[in-house]
């Protein structure tokens, strides 16, 4: 609110889907949310631009997974799809990290927010589909395999959700980041890349960073996020995003 009141623009940009936007993120009168990873953009909550893999390329990716049981989240931007692997995955994390907390914690920890948004469909029914992400979770394949099974046709990122596990990862359509969806943005305010200051702590946050004139990493982000970012502020859980504000004197 602070830095809206010097005249600057705030905008969320997120992998999330529109449906896992909760709590005060949505109170935040943001001027713009970047959805998906790049695949939805919203002013004012209406809808900028969408974009979703074509039938061939669901077909693709349901067949390899169905091959190799790999637990996978099929996300729309209203809603998550998931084969039986990933609610049996899900199932056990809430059991482990998520029943012994109170009905207010469970509220805000992810592995809930993905078990309620979560909804199990066979592969026939994915197909049907407008699927603009995929996150697959651990399996008998490392993330270095599926990557090189998929890379010549899809793009694919480790998970920044390290309790799918380490060998997790994102695949998106070719050329479709968090950097296109900013574009859509920068588009409708007029603005270009000088106008730009982002932060993050993932490697989907890469292709975002490219389009910004200066990038803060987090102080909880990865070495290599950190390398190659102006500037690092302090973690998520220190008020990283308020300090960052301050050291650009955008509030």
């Amino acid at each position: 609110k602070m830095a809206k009141e010097k005249g600057h623009k705030i905008c969320l940009c997120t992998g999330r889907q529109h449906c896992e936007l909760y709590g005060d993120l949505l109170n935040i009168d943001f001027d713009g949310i970047i959805t998906g990873s790049g695949n939805g953009v919203y002013i004012n909550n209406n809808l900028l631009h969408e974009s979703y893999f074509d039938l061939k390329s669901i077909q693709r990716l349901v067949q390899f997974f169905k091959e190799n049981r790999i637990p996978v989240l099929c996300e729309t931007d209203h809603k998550i799809y998931g084969n039986q692997e990933a609610y049996d995955y899900i199932l056990n994390l809430k059991k482990i990290h998520c029943d012994s907390l109170s009905l207010e914690e469970q509220k805000k920890h992810g592995v809930m927010i993905i078990y309620k948004n979560l909804n199990v469909c066979d592969y026939d029914t994915l197909l049907k589909k407008k699927i603009n992400k995929v996150t697959f979770f651990d399996s008998n394949l490392t993330y270095n395999q599926i990557k090189e099974e998929l890379q010549n046709e899809f793009d694919l990122v480790p998970s920044t959700f390290a309790l799918l596990g380490k060998e997790s990862g994102e695949i998106s359509q070719k050329g479709i980041t968090k950097g296109t969806g900013m574009k859509y943005l920068m588009d409708h305010y007029h603005m270009s890349r000088k106008d730009v200051l982002s932060i993050g702590d993932s490697y989907n946050d890469l292709p975002m960073f490219e389009e910004s004139n200066i990038c803060i990493a987090m102080g909880n982000a990865d070495e290599y996020i950190k390398s190659v970012c102006d500037y690092t502020t302090t973690p998520i859980l220190e008020d990283g995003i308020y300090h960052a504000f301050l050291h650009f004197n955008l509030i």
